[in-house]
């Protein structure tokens, strides 16, 4: 009922640390599906989201023709679109840019002598547990800031 977090000599004794639950190593309930997401700090939380929090997903898009909006005050008129991606979405895994622990990389220079480094990196990479039928929604949203333009934005979610 265990499953191994690193590669294994033939012969080896195993070590219980690298012998975890399944449900642990999976990070989630096996009804979701976990996925990773590549995120900038200035778009999710300033880059300060951690393990166990809730996440809001939306996608911010520009209007295709802005010029054919009615003449309507300001503050109604727009020419981005923000739509609701996925809500209260479970984070399960951050990584910075290059994919080491962000919560690991905290927690050393936090209790480094002089306080943490003013030079950490922030989380650029989000894994999250979601509802299966939320994860095309997802993909289609990061897709659409990668390659035509649009942002993935990501809110803390309400408790």
């Amino acid at each position: 009922g265990r499953i191994t977090t690193v590669a294994l000599p033939a012969g080896l004794p195993v070590a219980c640390e690298n012998a975890i639950p399944v449900a642990q190593f999976r990070l989630a309930d096996a009804a979701l599906e976990v996925i990773s997401i590549p995120v900038q700090p200035v778009s999710a939380v300033g880059g300060q989201i951690r393990i166990g929090q809730r996440v809001n997903l939306y996608q911010v898009l520009s209007h295709q023709d802005s010029s054919n909006l009615p003449a309507a005050p300001i503050a109604e008129r727009s020419a981005f679109q923000v739509e609701p991606v996925a809500g209260s979405v479970l984070v399960v895994d951050v990584r910075n840019a290059q994919g080491v622990s962000a919560e690991a990389n905290a927690r050393s220079e936090a209790s480094a002598t002089f306080g943490p480094s003013p030079q950490t990196e922030q989380v650029q990479i989000l894994t999250l547990a979601v509802h299966p039928a939320a994860v095309q929604d997802i993909l289609n949203a990061v897709a659409s800031a990668q390659k035509q333009g649009g942002l993935l934005w990501t809110t803390l979610a309400i408790p």
